[in-house]
């Protein structure tokens, strides 16, 4: 289970670098660009083995995470955080401007709130 949780962080971790600009700017003007894919790359794949590694590892009657109870109370403001950032995604504006990536961040505010309801 552990290696399963260890391979998720690493894969969302490193894909949620695009959603700011500055660090990603700064790695990649620091490394030089093809090192700093390769290195992207590296991690991306790294944590797509641990999280296959890892769900071959666990037992089939064991559940994978349990539900929490808050989490269905929260559902619905943040699914409706998560459908703005969508649309502004596609739209000219202030969210777009700052986040760069709001379609990334909202697909994640999306699949945690999938997760933990």
């Amino acid at each position: 289970m552990a290696t399963l949780v260890v391979g998720l962080i690493l894969f969302l971790g490193i894909h949620l670098l695009p959603a700011f600009p500055g660090v990603r700017g700064g790695l990649a003007s620091r490394w030089g660009e093809g090192r700093y894919k390769g290195l992207f790359s590296l991690v991306s794949f790294a944590g797509l083995a641990l999280i296959i590694i890892g769900y071959a590892k666990a037992e089939r009657g064991d559940q994978l995470f349990a539900p929490l109870p808050a989490a269905i109370a929260v559902a619905p403001y943040a699914m409706t955080v998560a459908f703005v950032l969508f649309a502004a995604a596609n739209m000219r504006g202030y969210l777009r401007q700052t986040l760069s990536h709001p379609m990334l961040i909202g697909l994640l505010v999306w699949s945690g709130v999938h997760l933990l309801a």
